[in-house]
């Protein structure tokens, strides 16, 4: 009786740990689904501004002609060339974040095979593309907002499951290392038995 208490705890620990990697597998799953959305929604953004980035730049040349007043004259090839290099330089800020996009989506899809790397990355990628759009204009940080903090905070979460899913997994890696040698070594004394004193002496002196 008192034999079978360490066995049915050490099931008990096991089924206990087995749960919790489920459930950090299924937090890297998460992972991998937010890295991937994340990558989609900002690349298809980017592509529908990048092909409207003309617009863009002439609403924003006009904003500037209110701005200066009524009375101020325009020469108007300057004012198209200030236009075509307002363009030029956000598509190129867009082609970025489509290559940034990529990248999100390459994450996630690699996310089970390094996971501490990949949501390290996205996390970091993801707070970087936040400033640099607040830099360009404040005004970005309150739009998709609810969207934006859904984001962080699953990203967050995927960091400690990946950070969690890999010390364990090293842990049982080291466990079934020491199992392994253990019995490694029950084989070879069952193979090599020890000798005692009057065995194989041959037969007794009468």
């Amino acid at each position: 009786m008192s034999d079978e208490q360490p066995w049915n705890s050490k099931s008990r620990s096991d089924d206990l740990g087995s749960l919790a990697q489920s459930a950090r597998k299924s937090n890297l799953s998460s992972a991998r689904t937010i890295l991937i959305a994340i990558g989609i929604l900002n690349g298809l953004g980017a592509v529908f501004f990048y092909f409207n980035a003309d617009r863009e730049a002439a609403q924003v040349i006009e904003q500037e002609k209110k701005q200066a007043g009524p009375f101020v004259q325009f020469d108007p090839v300057k004012v198209k060339e200030a236009q075509d290099e307002l363009a030029r330089i956000a598509r190129f800020i867009y082609l970025g974040v489509i290559a940034a996009g990529v990248v999100f989506i390459g994450l996630g899809v690699a996310v089970k095979k390094a996971p501490v790397p990949c949501t390290v990355a996205g996390l970091v990628m993801f707070l970087g593309l936040n400033a640099l759009a607040a830099l360009a204009d404040p005004m970005n940080l309150a739009r998709g907002l609810i969207l934006k903090i859904i984001f962080f905070v699953g990203l967050v979460k995927a960091v400690q499951a990946a950070v969690a899913y890999e010390r364990e997994r090293k842990e049982e890696a080291a466990a079934r290392r020491e199992r392994e040698e253990a019995e490694e070594d029950a084989a070879a004394d069952d193979r090599h038995p020890a000798e005692f004193p009057g065995f194989g002496d041959g037969p007794e002196r009468r």
